[in-house]
């Protein structure tokens, strides 16, 4: 959340006129609305974009209307757009993370006197 709100900071300071944030696809569960909740908080839109297949976003756009007092633009997304599989997007995610991170070394640390705030631990 304060990464992307950093980076609608630096996109405005730059002098961009329009900063567009496309979110993650994550729209299912309490997780998923906390996180848009957040987001939505934290960035303060003018104008929230929902594109939907259906009405699956019905209860998360309820939830945002009722926390920010930007108007909501619901979209139908092209039915020539083709739905991925969960695999599909697992490596994907694989493949980007092995790219992102070639060439970097492993660093160790000592879990007993690292201090963490608000962490999740996986």
């Amino acid at each position: 959340v304060q990464g992307t709100r950093r980076l609608v900071r630096h996109a405005q300071e730059r002098g961009d006129q329009v900063v567009f944030v496309d979110t993650s696809g994550m729209v299912h569960g309490r997780m998923a609305e906390k996180l848009k909740l957040a987001k939505l908080t934290v960035l303060e839109p003018e104008l929230v974009v929902a594109v939907e297949r259906d009405n699956e976003l019905d209860r998360l756009l309820r939830l945002m209307r009722d926390h920010a007092p930007a108007p909501i633009l619901r979209v139908r997304s092209s039915p020539e757009v083709r739905k991925k599989s969960t695999l599909f997007r697992k490596v994907q995610r694989a493949n980007r993370m092995r790219r992102h991170f070639e060439g970097a070394r492993r660093v160790d640390f000592d879990a007993g006197r690292l201090v963490t705030v608000d962490g999740w631990l996986y």
